[in-house]
């Protein structure tokens, strides 16, 4: 009796190989997709440096259904987050998330160049993903340059 191999797709996930042997025996051998794919359920935090910077969001849910928790402070440091709980609102790779367009950043001293403030961003089916917000300061034009990407150097 000739083996049937059955293939399923299962979108976000891979492909599901299942076939069932003479003696009754199901085999399913499940293959992941590595790399990037959309992250549903996300969960964006970002970690203030030190008890007097913290970011805010806002706070209570918006009308995409994403929410602004108020933020708290742990551990000497102010964590502020903005989740989903609509699998609709997904993170895609190369794609920016757009949070809104405003958001506060409070710090005690001016004329610092530079603040960093971690994040992470978490989803069902994710990796984790860490790195920080570099704050740049150009306190005689009056700009910031905002940047993502590895913590360096010495900031507040």
């Amino acid at each position: 009796m000739p083996l049937e191999l059955k293939e399923t797709r299962l979108p976000g996930v891979g492909v599901k190989w299942s076939m069932t042997l003479a003696s009754g025996t199901r085999i399913t051998v499940i293959q992941h997709n590595d790399g990037d794919r959309e992250a549903r359920f996300w969960r964006l935090s970002v970690i203030g440096p030190d008890q007097e910077t913290m970011m805010y969001f806002g706070s209570g849910p918006d009308r995409t259904g994403r929410i602004f928790k108020d933020s708290r402070l742990f551990d000497g440091r102010w964590i502020t987050e903005a989740l989903t709980e609509n699998p609709a609102d997904r993170v895609l790779p190369g794609v920016p998330l757009r949070l809104g367009d405003r958001f506060t950043l409070n710090f005690p001293d001016p004329g610092l160049p530079r603040i960093e403030a971690e994040y992470r961003l978490d989803a069902d089916g994710a990796e984790t993903a860490t790195g920080v917000f570099a704050f740049d300061f150009d306190w005689t034009g009056r700009t910031v340059h905002l940047s993502v990407g590895a913590r360096r150097g010495h900031s507040r």
